[in-house]
């Protein structure tokens, strides 16, 4: 933050430098404003993601008169002049207040809306979770399988492969937990886009790109070893060369040829393939270690 000291006298104004324990004299004739050229200035916020915390701050107790003033303000904010993040934001308030208020016509036109991250089924996903870990399986199969996942966002959509490979796993199932595993692994090429990064940049540098260790995925491990127990392993490497001879930098073939040269146990192999990827942590580049990278389950 900038640091800034408007003097609006007239006479001196007095520097003491510690340095060499002098004083300086400097007349002063008028306005003066001595600005810390050491600092950056800090942006003005947001006046719209001000209005946001306002409306957070009034909904906290769920208050009737707190709630009315919140839909005042939600009601003056302008959704088209907001970011997608920001629009989350005010769709989720926006409910909120409708029940704190008790507003059922605003409800359902809410209900309308859709968001990123929508809780409904977030929480449709995390039940299926709850009932595998209770060794519900067959219920957590069904909620899994009622769940379109067309509707749901890359992190859900990931979250539902997960499970279904760890059910097959658990259930003997190679082939069905093979195709699970595939489908996360087909996720990874689209690591640099926003709908990824929304989740796992770095805070301290949002516009700057974060990398990943691909010997550190839990799911890379599984498509190798699914690899070396069906024995394809050397034909997934032979595909994935072929379609690099066409083009060098399609991340999804060398992926898949680094866990292929994994299962057969080229070491090497895998760790150059996973070089060429400019966002690999195995690529030695300076990117920041992602946010909210664990594994689910």
């Amino acid at each position: 933050m900038s640091l800034s000291t408007r003097v609006s006298f007239s006479g001196f104004v007095l520097l003491s430098t510690l340095a060499t324990a002098a004083l300086l004299v400097v007349p002063v004739t008028g306005s003066t404003e001595l600005q810390d050229a050491g600092q950056e200035s800090t942006p003005a916020k947001d006046p719209l993601e001000t209005q946001l915390d306002e409306v957070r701050t009034l909904s906290r107790n769920g208050l009737s008169e707190e709630a009315k003033k919140a839909a005042d303000i939600l009601q003056q904010i302008p959704f088209d002049k907001l970011t997608e993040t920001q629009q989350d934001t005010w769709i989720s308030l926006a409910r909120d207040n409708a029940l704190q208020l008790g507003d059922l016509g605003r409800l359902k036109e809410l209900g309308e809306k859709q968001t990123t991250f929508p809780s409904d089924k977030i929480y449709e996903v995390l039940l299926a979770y709850g009932k595998l870990t209770r060794a519900e399986v067959d219920e957590s199969k069904k909620i899994l399988a009622a769940i379109n996942t067309d509707e749901l966002n890359p992190r859900e959509e990931r979250r539902v492969f997960a499970l279904q490979a760890k059910i097959a796993r658990l259930e003997g199932n190679a082939e069905a937990e093979r195709e699970a595993i595939e489908k996360m692994i087909g996720h990874l090429p689209y690591w640099t886009e926003s709908r990824c990064q929304a989740c796992h940049n770095d805070l301290k540098n949002p516009d700057r790109m974060t990398s990943v260790s691909f010997k550190d995925l839990w799911f890379g491990e599984r498509y190798s070893e699914l690899m070396k127990s069906k024995g394809d392993a050397d034909a997934v490497r032979q595909k994935a060369e072929e379609r690099l001879g066409k083009d060098p930098a399609d991340i999804l073939s060398l992926v898949q040829l680094g866990y292929a040269l994994k299962s057969l146990g080229d070491h090497d192999g895998a760790q150059k393939a996973f070089q060429r990827i400019s966002f690999s942590k195995e690529s030695g580049n300076d990117l920041s270690s992602p946010r909210m990278l664990f594994s689910f389950p």
